[in-house]
């Protein structure tokens, strides 16, 4: 009998890493100290620039992290039926290109694989590096 293996899928794949969850926390813990606390000791006239910026900054930060953990940076020809290949992978018996890897943690072929990021859950690859730099930019 075969044991199964879990793929992940993306980021929100099961089980969710420890410093996932930290950066939520850690988010949530910001956004109530800036909003609770650095806004009110604003002059009144820049409060509302306060907010407006924050609120800027939060959504940016958000709409990119979720659009990073969301994305299958999987290999399209371990996906799905693709019929150009370069290399073979044994580990997910398919062919793949040569630029993809295959990471442990996920148990998948990367095309670009750069690193598995465990602040996302996810890797980073060719179709979410560009984003993934957007998460790291908005979250400084």
């Amino acid at each position: 009998m075969t044991q199964s293996v879990l793929v992940r899928k993306n980021g929100w794949s099961l089980p969710l890493h420890p410093y996932q969850v930290s950066v939520w926390i850690s988010l949530a813990f910001v956004v109530i100290l800036y909003y609770g606390v650095f806004v009110h000791y604003l002059p009144f006239v820049w409060r509302i620039f306060g907010v407006i910026i924050g609120v800027v900054l939060l959504l940016s930060h958000v709409i990119a992290y979720v659009t990073t953990v969301s994305i299958n940076p999987g290999d399209i020809h371990v996906i799905g039926n693709s019929e150009e290949h370069d290399y073979y992978c044994e580990i997910c018996d398919a062919n793949v290109f040569a630029t993809s890897k295959h990471c442990s943690r996920c148990n998948k072929c990367v095309t670009g694989f750069d690193h598995h990021c465990v602040w996302l859950n996810t890797c980073i690859g060719t179709y979410n590096y560009r984003i993934c730099r957007g998460v790291a930019v908005c979250r400084l």
